[in-house]
């Protein structure tokens, strides 16, 4: 370990278990931080793409009965980087959202309106992590679908974000009617509005592990004192509906 100026100040033997995952780390290639700790520095993309269109259409039965329709479709993938917190690692986003609205209305009379609206809703989110290629041995959790998480005083976290992979799916039904009443200058209006939501979701929250050691040095000697462990009991599951 050697402070900013590159003068040694410990010499801290390097566990043959922890050997692999120093590999994992990036070299530094920008200034030294003191203590054993370098920066490195690299470019960033954040590609986004998206698809969006917009059908209605318009149709009149007879002289009292009319009605439209309208779908809506919206598709994005997006890259982004998890934060400083998670060096090498990104987030890729897919979202996929589809709005269907039907309008009805019906003339009894001069008087008398009524309208009605069927809609459907239909948005969903996922989203992983993207990183470097960890040899399966090297898991915390060999059955886990990401490498988990270690984490050192003074370095970035090493390992995706904890609760990747996750999705979210809504459905939404929603029903309106209504009935408008004219009567010279005065109008009433009444009707009734029902909704039903349906949200499934679903996480990969702490499977893979987080690791925690207390110093570098613990972290370099495999922890013999001064860490903690955290993960999923196995075979559980965070998904929810």
């Amino acid at each position: 370990i050697t402070d900013a100026a590159g003068a040694v100040l410990q010499v801290v033997p390097v566990s043959p278990r922890v050997a692999p995952y120093l590999n994992i780390y990036p070299l530094p290639n920008s200034r030294s931080l003191g203590s054993g700790v370098g920066e490195n520095r690299a470019q960033q993309f954040q590609p986004t793409n998206e698809n969006f269109l917009t059908l209605r259409l318009d149709h009149k039965i007879n002289d009292r009965d009319s009605l439209f329709g309208r779908y809506t479709f919206d598709d994005a993938s997006s890259v982004s980087s998890e934060g400083s917190a998670y060096y090498e690692w990104r987030s890729r986003a897919e979202t996929r959202q589809q709005y269907l609205t039907l309008v009805g209305s019906h003339i009894f009379s001069t008087e008398w309106v009524s309208t009605y609206r069927l809609g459907y809703t239909r948005p969903v989110s996922a989203s992983n992590s993207l990183g470097p290629v960890i040899p399966r041995e090297l898991f915390f959790v060999p059955s886990s679908l990401l490498f988990g998480q270690i984490n050192v005083p003074s370095l970035s976290v090493m390992g995706p974000s904890p609760g990747a992979p996750d999705s979210k799916v809504m459905n939404t039904f929603q029903f309106a009617g209504d009935v408008i009443a004219q009567r010279g200058p005065h109008s009433i209006r009444f009707g009734a509005e029902a909704h039903r939501y349906r949200m499934d979701t679903s996480s990969g929250s702490q499977n893979g592990g987080i690791w925690n050691f207390n110093s570098l040095e613990s972290f370099l000697q495999a922890g013999p004192s001064g860490t903690s462990l955290a993960v999923a009991t196995p075979g559980s599951s965070n998904r929810r509906e």
